[in-house]
């Protein structure tokens, strides 16, 4: 098989994650592991990047355990294949694991290798059935899926993860030939994008036929992506049509909300989609409670990230911008809700933390990687955000839950 299955290991046991990736003959099977996990969260946004054909996952986690990402997977991919790992005293959360679609479990206390070796040849050999069902759809000379209702909006989806996991150049020209051959009135007109979400009935945005009743394929371009939510683009002159509709949709679901930008041509809806998403996963990682909007907040909000260790200053900042120091302050504050020098707090706590539960680093080494080169200054200020040091909140964090949203809000504190 040329392209090998990529397994995704979550376990908060770093020797157990070690001994999975050593002991285990990856390629017997076509497999290798693409990467490692130590809770829920941090496994889907490595999910998001990487796009696994299969998870091997603990069940008792901290930030999320194995259940609820396996619930989270099977929302948006019902074809990736999970399989727990579990302990003798997790028998009712294994049953529970298989009732939401997971391909077995096994016990790591004894870790049976012919057990894993009966689990891994059958979920290997259903992948490669998958993908060459896939190939199939992919006969014509330009590898190009037929326009075929169902089986061709799976494909076109497909498609567009494939450019979202790896971007390179060829499946963007592969991806906006399908666009266009799927929706031929686009061409040459402006696009509105919309990225729409559904917090807590996220359901309703599986189904084109719930969200958008009585829509034409031909007029509107629109797929549920990685991370369930929905990509939805009509030409400029449809666009109040398809907003009227979400409108009369939101009657129904009021956790409907969508936003919208437009683009001059094709070419340009990957990467203002890509803005959009941006968007919403900077607005739900640090809880802003309003909307962004302004380009500048966002790409200085991804440059602070960057750039976290160095320690940049609010004028750098506002320089990369493009905008002055003044001016930028304002905007900021009105986004976010919070001052610029707030917010680097809160995303600095919020990467110790993460740091402290899935690393190994020492605090010191943290503390630099936050961008604070005092480590008794750290260390006070860590203190004074979270009740405990770096130390102690390790120790308690890797057997309890993480910081509660609430406390997380309360990142906006700069350090005494």
């Amino acid at each position: 098989m040329d392209k090998p299955i990529n397994v995704l290991i979550v376990d908060d046991e770093l020797l157990v994650r070690q001994g999975l990736r050593s002991t285990i003959d990856w390629a017997r099977y076509g497999m290798q592991v693409a990467g490692e996990a130590a809770n829920g969260e941090a496994a889907l946004d490595l999910y998001e990047r990487l796009q696994p054909e299969v998870i091997i996952t603990d069940i008792v986690m901290p930030r999320m355990d194995g259940i609820a990402l396996a619930k989270e997977i099977r929302r948006r991919d019902p074809h990736c294949k999970i399989l727990f790992l579990s302990c003798h005293g997790e028998f009712t959360y294994a049953q529970e694991g298989i009732r939401v679609g997971a391909a077995g479990y096994v016990l790591k206390t004894s870790l049976d290798h012919d057990e894993m070796h009966e689990y891994l040849s059958s979920i290997a050999h259903e992948v490669q059935k998958q993908q060459q069902e896939e190939a199939v759809r992919h006969h014509r000379g330009t590898g190009l899926p037929e326009h075929s209702g169902a089986a061709s909006t799976a494909s076109l989806t497909a498609l567009w993860r494939r450019w979202l996991t790896r971007r390179h150049p060829e499946d963007e020209q592969r991806l906006l030939a399908r666009v266009k051959e799927w929706w031929p009135d686009a061409e040459g007109k402006w696009i509105d994008i919309a990225l729409i979400t559904a917090e807590h009935e996220q359901h309703v945005l599986a189904d084109d036929a719930e969200l958008l009743p009585a829509w034409q394929p031909a007029m509107l371009l629109s797929f549920l992506d990685t991370t369930g939510q929905r990509i939805a683009a009509s030409t400029a002159e449809l666009w109040p049509l398809l907003e009227s509709r979400l409108i009369a949709a939101k009657q129904r679901v009021p956790s409907l909300v969508w936003r919208c930008r437009p683009a001059r041509r094709l070419e340009e809806v990957l990467q203002n989609w890509l803005r959009l998403r941006q968007y919403r996963k900077i607005e739900l990682k640090y809880l802003i409670p309003a909307r962004l909007e302004s380009d500048a907040v966002l790409t200085a909000i991804e440059y602070i990230e960057d750039r976290l260790a160095e320690g940049p200053s609010t004028a750098e900042i506002a320089e990369h911008a493009g905008m002055s120091r003044s001016h930028f302050s304002l905007m900021f504050k009105k986004e976010t809700g919070c001052s610029l020098i707030e917010f680097i707090y809160k995303i600095r706590l919020e990467r110790a933390c993460l740091l402290l539960e899935t690393t190994d680093l020492k605090a010191h080494v943290i503390s630099e990687k936050v961008g604070i080169h005092n480590f008794k200054h750290f260390s006070r200020w860590f203190k004074q955000m979270t009740g405990l040091t770096p130390t102690e909140y390790r120790q308690t964090r890797r057997s309890a839950p993480a910081l509660s949203a609430q406390q997380t809000t309360a990142l906006t504190n700069t350090p005494g």
